[in-house]
């Protein structure tokens, strides 16, 4: 059933081969066969799907393991960006807002899209561009803290974050 799901998967034939790789996955569980059906519900647009397996095949090490986790945390990425991006809060010199934005994936980031709220009420968007993996960008923004308690005040969610040359 893997190789014939592969051949299949090769020549387009994705609803045979889905079939067939299914089969061969219930019987022994492989990262090949969990990686192309994951290949092909990203195809077919089933993202949740695409993620469950390209997370067990990403379990297998190896370069194909490695392949997995990087589409899963591709896709995962899109889907839970506070997971991959750390936001800090500090003031500046001038006693103004400043959010310390730290990428946390292995992902260039085109960008990222932050929410600034002070006890639940929304005081602004912020974009943040070019963001590479671990790098970190420094935010300004105009609201004004007189100390370090105001800082517990506010709150900031990362709303979206797309990787570059998605």
């Amino acid at each position: 059933y893997l190789g014939r799901g592969m051949a299949l998967a090769k020549l387009g034939r994705t609803s045979e081969a889905r079939t067939d790789l299914e089969r061969s996955n219930s019987i022994v569980p492989t990262a090949i066969a969990a990686s192309e059906l994951g290949n092909i519900a990203l195809r077919d647009n089933r993202r949740d799907e695409a993620k469950e397996y390209y997370k067990s095949a990403s379990a297998a090490g190896g370069d194909l393991g490695q392949q997995a986790g990087y589409e899963f945390m591709r896709l995962d990425l899109e889907d839970n960006p506070g997971a991959y991006v750390e936001v800090r809060l500090a003031p500046d010199a001038d006693y103004r807002l400043q959010l310390q934005v730290i990428n946390r994936s292995q992902f260039a980031l085109e960008e990222v899209t932050l929410r600034v709220f002070r006890n639940f009420d929304l005081l602004g968007t912020i974009n943040v561009s070019d963001l590479n993996p671990s790098g970190v960008v420094v935010a300004p923004t105009r609201v004004r803290v007189e100390n370090g308690a105001d800082l517990a005040q506010y709150n900031v969610q990362v709303y979206r974050a797309i990787p570059a040359g998605r």
